[in-house]
């Protein structure tokens, strides 16, 4: 009874062979080639495989549960986002940044009272106050809030080009009454 060459040099039987008692069973196999030694070890090395079957199989799962438990923490961690972290490099929280929607700020309510206290140039404040509201809130989310086109777009819900059709409207109009 032989063992064939092709088992002897895969890398699953040299790793058998790396345990000192599954080397001892080998070893007492070459000296005495007989069926009770090649039962032994036939036994021996088919519950090693069974093992290492085992194992590969608890790694993958242990890694699956890691990457889906990991998916999860992030997820709740998206998910859970504090208002009372501080933001990076301020000692600002987040829930100060918040704009209330019902709130107005002090220059909003300057801004739709009276135009003289925030421009220096009294014929800006006249060039402002000529625009129509559309106008004003479409300067005032373009140039005040920083937003671009297609946010005030979608804010507004109307096109791009009809608010760059206002905004250049109304900077015509303003230059027009500046001159």
């Amino acid at each position: 009874m032989e063992i064939a060459e092709k088992i002897t040099e895969s890398r699953i039987f040299i790793i058998f062979l790396e345990d000192e008692k599954n080397n001892v069973i080998y070893s007492r196999y070459l000296n005495e080639p007989n069926q009770k030694n090649a039962t032994e070890l036939n036994e021996t090395y088919k519950k090693f495989e069974r093992q290492m079957i085992v194992r590969g199989y608890l790694k993958k799962t242990i890694e699956y549960e890691a990457r889906r438990f990991d998916k999860k923490i992030r997820s709740a961690e998206k998910e859970k986002t504090s208002l009372d972290k501080v933001v990076y490099g301020t000692e600002i929280a987040i829930s100060e940044l918040l704009i209330d929607g019902k709130s107005t700020t002090a220059y909003e309510t300057i801004y739709h009272e009276d135009l003289s206290q925030i421009f220096e140039d009294v014929r800006l404040a006249e060039g402002v106050a000529n625009l129509t509201e559309k106008q004003r809130e479409v300067l005032y989310m373009f140039y005040i809030l920083e937003l671009s086109e297609k946010e005030i777009a979608k804010r507004m819900n109307v096109t791009q080009q009809a608010i760059s059709k206002v905004r250049k409207a109304a900077i015509k109009k303003m230059r027009e009454t500046i001159k």
